[in-house]
């Protein structure tokens, strides 16, 4: 029986704890999944500071890594980690991909992929489900979503302040001759969809992540191709709520020495950009350059105006002459930046890096080793 590793609580429980820099995992659990595995989690904080892990899921034994039977969902205590409770959400998803989850102060959001024709490129074009669930788990509604694309892969949701979200897909199939493009939609607090605008350009484009400007505008995170192997270039897109129109986009210059900048990990992980509350924004990436043969991590960080302030590129290459990867980013209570690093490869050591907001120096690492055999963090 596979089991699914959840750890980000440490950068939340230790967050308080940097005074007395103890480098100490404060809780750790292994949640099991009778009878099902789940390869790619995902997982959000709730309002009272507990924890929802989300991610689909296959019978254990499955070979086939494209198929998943259910979409797992766990909710789990802000302290000590224990569970709450688990469900299993059946669907009809033959495709296996990580799923999107957000919560707010009535429930929780998930966005899962749907689809009738298995392990097809042709139509029926592969639809999502929309889930509304109440804070016990209980489905409340269940929106089922037609893709005007084939094989969307859901990326984020931006809980609204009228009790709706935003959700934020991306195209899988750039070589069915269907281009790459983000596709932002927003629903109300029915899960009724008011629009929909898909964000497409002349190459192959990413979306991965959303967050509010201080306008109240969203702003759509992702990458434009410019190779055969859809390596590229960050852009950022700010669009108004109402109708989700297009209010300005920008390429973001590559640092010095880069060949190409990602910002979906792997398994279509969305490496999240967050707005700040000193202004700005941190976002996260993945860059190439000459002297490596795999990307390794970078944070940026941009001002209101989305100018790069500056970047900080984690060393080539880490222990055993592994690259390094950020995999999240959030602000501290005192305006510091707190990211969570790992290996490419799975291993038991994980990092913290602690920086300063204003100058990007880094002030403290803290360095981690879980008692598991293996270790994948994801965002």
């Amino acid at each position: 029986m596979r089991k699914l590793s959840f750890l980000l609580s440490l950068a939340w429980s230790l967050a308080s704890s940097f005074a007395v820099p103890a480098q100490q995992i404060v809780c750790e659990r292994l949640l099991t999944t009778p009878g099902l595995q789940v390869r790619f989690p995902t997982a959000c904080t709730a309002p009272n500071g507990e924890f929802i892990v989300s991610g689909a899921a296959q019978p254990v034994g499955t070979a086939t890594p494209t198929l998943a039977t259910h979409t797992f969902v766990a909710r789990l205590q802000a302290s000590g980690c224990d569970t709450v409770w688990q469900r299993r959400l059946p669907h009809s998803t033959t495709y296996y991909t990580s799923s999107a989850v957000r919560t707010d102060a009535r429930g929780i959001w998930l966005l899962t992929l749907d689809t009738v024709n298995a392990n097809s490129n042709l139509p029926p074009f592969r639809g999502q489900r929309l889930w509304r669930l109440n804070a016990a788990g209980q489905v409340r509604r269940l929106v089922r979503l037609a893709s005007p694309t084939i094989r969307e892969t859901p990326n984020f949701l931006l809980p609204a302040a009228d009790g709706g979200v935003y959700a934020q897909v991306h195209n899988q199939l750039p070589q069915v001759g269907i281009p790459r493009a983000p596709g932002m939609l927003r629903f109300d607090s029915t899960g009724a969809l008011r629009w929909r605008h898909d964000y497409g350009y002349a190459t192959g484009y990413y979306g991965s992540s959303l967050c509010y400007t201080p306008s109240g505008n969203v702003l759509l995170t992702g990458m434009v191709a410019v190779g055969a192997n859809y390596d590229g270039y960050a852009k950022l897109l700010e669009a108004e709520p109402s109708r989700g129109d297009s209010v300005q986009g920008l390429r973001l210059p590559w640092a010095l020495g880069v060949t190409y900048e990602m910002v979906i990990a792997s398994n279509n992980q969305p490496l999240e950009t967050i707005a700040l509350r000193s202004g700005g924004y941190a976002l996260l990436s993945e860059v190439h350059t000459a002297q490596s043969p795999n990307p390794f991590g970078q944070l940026t960080r941009l001002d209101a105006n989305y100018n790069v302030l500056w970047r900080y590129q984690l060393p080539l290459y880490g222990v055993g002459g592994d690259f390094l990867r950020f995999m999240q980013v959030r602000e501290l209570a005192d305006g510091t930046l707190l990211a969570l690093v790992r290996p490419f490869v799975a291993t038991r050591t994980f990092w913290l890096y602690r920086f300063s907001a204003a100058t990007g120096a880094l002030l403290a690492v803290y360095p981690f080793t879980s008692p598991l055999s293996t270790l994948q963090l994801y965002p």
